[in-house]
């Protein structure tokens, strides 16, 4: 075998080893990526695989599956890195298929201070978690009635379109309520047509009022068309009742003949409907 020949051959095994793990700095802006090529799945002691308490498999038109195996096998995940400089968790879901006779369908996940889930009528879209923590945790899902289809999951500096929910009350009280001011941005890569959000409840996604309105106009920012952005003074949300943090979730849609599928990212605070604290 001439030198030619081992040194590609070399190659060929250094690149399958690095597919059959989380691919680590694909490019400057992600930190790990999983798409579900040649994913590993090993035991709870294994830090750099999957555990096998779920149910883990690629997908034949790519990407890859979580699943609940059953009422005792509902939660799993892995370690990877995080980082400050990368404190987004992107994924797509592509798809459900839902399995066990119980009728509760659901998921979350949960990684460096970040979660989002979803409960009942689960959704297809990107999500986005802010995970701003230190270097080293657990990636954990949570899934209950149901293999979850997702096209692809990472870290990032920054999503593609990146979705942001501003508010005083976040930082002074980690809470928000009536007279607060609620700003919601979206930034994106091209330019679109149109971007709105709505709020809806994690639980079976009921739509949430803000102010009575069941969908927030975004309109561009000036000299920035790729910006698009809305200042909401609450007044009222949903019924009137307190909601937990994470209660809220923020579906953002953007009309630009590309995109399909929704954008979902979370409001991590709790509304307080009294002014007690403030």
């Amino acid at each position: 075998m001439d030198v030619k020949t081992v040194l590609i051959a070399l190659l060929v095994a250094a690149t399958a080893t690095v597919r059959a793990e989380f691919v680590a700095k694909p490019d400057a802006n992600t930190l790990w990526l999983e798409d579900g090529r040649d994913i590993q799945v090993g035991t709870p002691s294994d830090s750099k695989k999957w555990r096998s308490s779920l149910a883990v498999a690629a997908l034949p038109e790519g990407g890859f599956s979580l699943g609940w195996k059953s009422d005792t096998e509902r939660s799993g995940g892995r370690y990877v890195p995080v980082s400050s400089e990368y404190p987004y968790l992107v994924f797509e879901i592509t798809g459900f298929e839902f399995v066990g006779k119980q009728g509760y369908r659901g998921f979350s996940v949960f990684v460096a201070g970040g979660s989002i889930g979803m409960e009942g009528n689960l959704q297809k879209g990107v999500y986005q978690v802010d995970a701003r923590g230190v270097s080293g945790d657990f990636l954990r899902f949570y899934v209950y009635g149901a293999d979850i289809h997702f096209k692809y999951l990472e870290m990032v500096k920054r999503p593609d379109t990146l979705v942001t929910i501003q508010c005083p009350g976040f930082s002074a009280r980690r809470a928000f309520g009536p007279g607060d001011a609620l700003t919601f941005t979206v930034n994106l890569k091209a330019v679109p047509e149109d971007v709105a959000v709505r709020l809806v409840s994690p639980l079976c996604q009921e739509p949430i009022l803000l102010n009575g309105l069941d969908r927030i106009q975004l309109k561009p920012k000036a000299g920035d068309r790729k910006t698009w952005t809305a200042t909401v003074q609450v007044k009222a949300l949903g019924s009137g009742a307190d909601i937990p943090a994470g209660g809220v979730l923020v579906k953002t849609t953007v009309l630009d003949g590309v995109t399909n599928a929704p954008f979902w990212s979370v409001i991590p605070y709790r509304y307080n409907q009294g002014v007690e604290d403030k």
